[in-house]
């Protein structure tokens, strides 16, 4: 399914990190999910101590516009944790990215040729267990039930 994802990326005031952290992750995050929002991913950034990210999906542009008016205009956000956490962000931005499909975990890496040996592959092994199963019958089918011996007993 293709889906519209909105990245942003947070510069916090210097050591404000884990309180910001705390905030997002007890009281913003779950408001987000409260709300319909499908948050992706939050979290402190790994290249720099006072950097914070969350990524959130929607299904088209309409729908991030429609979602984040409603959420950001709400008496429960403007009266809640809004100016605890507004207040620890120095700067942000927010890049909404084109929608995209994901590519199949099979495919990912491998070529053409190597797709066409395990192929070839899979059916010839597929064919050579085919072949032992019935040679693994007939010779069952064809040996002797009293001694062993093919040929003494009818089948």
């Amino acid at each position: 399914m293709k889906r519209l994802i909105e990245i942003r990326a947070y510069a916090l005031k210097p050591g404000e990190a884990a309180a910001f952290h705390q905030l997002v992750a007890s009281t913003a995050v779950p408001m987000l999910r409260d709300w319909g929002m499908d948050v992706v991913a939050f979290g402190p950034s790994e290249h720099d101590p006072d950097a914070y990210f969350l990524i959130r999906a929607y299904d088209n542009l309409a729908k991030l516009r429609a979602e984040q008016e409603a959420f950001y205009g709400s008496e429960a956000w403007l009266k809640g944790p809004r100016t605890p956490i507004v207040s620890r962000i120095e700067s942000y931005l927010r890049q909404p990215v084109h929608r995209f499909e994901p590519m199949p975990r099979a495919r990912r890496f491998r070529s053409r040729s190597m797709q066409r040996q395990e192929t070839l592959t899979n059916a010839d092994t597929a064919t050579r267990m085919a072949a032992r199963f019935a040679n693994r019958r007939k010779l069952t089918w064809l040996r002797c039930r009293c001694c062993g011996c093919r040929f003494c007993c009818p089948p």
